[in-house]
């Protein structure tokens, strides 16, 4: 593995009150759209069929459980990316959930984010622990944060005007 195909994912959440009391997990996607199937049954023309939402890697089958520092939690995932990917059709899909091996009605998502890594990956590099004045975080409107961002969302994050990493 080289740093270039690496893809370093840092997820921040925060909960309000109401929030479950259930214990709770993270699951982190990344997922490819628009893979053209050999043969799709049923399809208008199965030949010409494209997959959607492809899970080409994941954290966890049922999740990462959240350590929460008070009402906070911030959670770092490494996804090696292959060169067959296609950048410009990768997202990241960050799901919180309730988990109750008991009673899997318990068992609920309660909250969900996407983000497509098109403009991100194209020149992504791996910022490993950077420090607080090395880095600039923006909102996907391209809007600058100041500060770094203590609510749950996705951010770009960018060290020395060239490399990029990913809040969420």
């Amino acid at each position: 593995n080289t740093l270039d195909n690496i893809l370093d994912v840092v997820v921040h959440g925060e909960r309000s009150s109401v929030f479950t009391t259930l214990p709770t997990r993270l699951t982190v996607y990344l997922t490819e759209d628009n893979l053209k199937a050999l043969y799709q049954s049923g399809a208008e023309d199965p030949t010409e069929f494209m997959h959607e939402h492809v899970i080409r890697a994941y954290n966890s089958t049922w999740g990462d459980e959240i350590s929460w520092d008070v009402n906070h939690f911030e959670m770092t995932y490494h996804f090696e990316i292959d060169s067959e990917w296609k950048p410009q059709d990768l997202k990241l899909v960050a799901a919180v959930t309730a988990y109750n091996e008991n009673d899997i009605n318990q068992c609920v998502v309660e909250n969900a984010e996407d983000m497509s890594l098109e403009s991100t990956l194209s020149s992504l590099t791996i910022v490993e622990n950077p420090t607080d004045e090395s880095v600039r975080y923006y909102r996907l409107d391209g809007s600058l944060v100041e500060g770094i961002p203590h609510f749950s969302g996705f951010y770009i994050c960018v060290e020395n005007n060239t490399s990029r990493c990913i809040r969420l």
